[in-house]
């Protein structure tokens, strides 16, 4: 038997999480939580918290997974997040690539783009955007990044995020906390769909590593996302309809 789901309880670094109390088995460890050495000498069942957030617990392919679910800006590689990431150098195999400021690099091979081959590899330049996911995470070696989907081999929306003719662009970078609300909680967090029922149109990717690409028809509706998106971070869920109807009057005279 495992944690319910619906356990939302606030923890602090020092508390015991409610899996340890309760002494149920946890198979994977995510973010935000530490194993007691005291497991290893007593065998027992002791893993804390790091940072403060809410605990999280899921069940996939019959694994329990525990995770502290916390607000920074600082992002640690885990496999199968997407991100947004900047080209900073290239070599004969892959491309060096950074996901935060003054964080380490990680690495994207040529032989994770779809179709990729020897003649027909991928031209980036230094400061290109490109939208990925973590494919491996080493302790010991910098993550791996793909630019598809390993199963099909398709390009799946992955690949470099740029301008085109006529489009106007923004990179917006916020806490990690927020851009996974964007990206997995649609239901309890409409921020995209309430902007998209007021005639805004955009495109947008999200990088779990804290960054969001946003493309509009014009400067100005570029601004207005930007600044709806940036303003509702920081604002009550109860006012994000008021945020979104002033900034498009704002910025958008119809």
């Amino acid at each position: 038997m495992s944690v319910s789901e619906n356990t939302k309880n606030l923890i602090v670094p020092g508390d015991l999480l409610t899996c340890a109390k309760e002494n149920q088995t946890i198979d994977i460890l995510g973010q935000g939580i530490y194993l007691s050495f005291e497991n290893h000498l007593y065998n027992s069942n002791k893993i804390y918290p790091t940072n403060v957030g809410i605990e999280n617990y899921t069940t996939k392919n019959n694994k329990n997974i525990a995770n502290i679910d916390y607000n920074s800006k600082r992002y640690i590689p885990q496999q199968g997040d997407y991100v947004i990431a900047t080209v900073t150098n290239n070599y004969a195999t892959h491309f060096v690539c950074t996901l935060n400021n003054f964080s380490s690099t990680v690495n994207l091979p040529y032989a994770n783009f779809p179709q990729a081959t020897k003649k027909n590899r991928p031209k980036y330049e230094n400061g290109d955007l490109v939208y990925c996911r973590v494919k491996v995470v080493d302790s010991d070696l910098p993550a791996e990044l793909e630019c598809m989907d390993s199963e099909t081999g398709n390009k799946e929306g992955f690949g470099l995020l740029e301008a085109e003719k006529g489009k106007h662009t923004a990179i917006l970078n916020c806490s990690l906390a927020y851009c996974r609300e964007l990206l997995f909680n649609d239901k309890g967090f409409p921020l995209l769909s309430d902007m998209v029922k007021k005639n805004l149109s955009f495109e947008v990717a999200i990088g779990i590593n804290g960054s969001i690409w946003i493309s509009t028809g014009s400067l100005l509706e570029t601004l207005c996302v930007y600044k709806i998106l940036s303003k509702c971070e920081k604002a009550e869920r109860n006012l994000h309809a008021q945020i979104i109807e002033d900034t498009i009057k704002e910025y958008i005279k119809e």
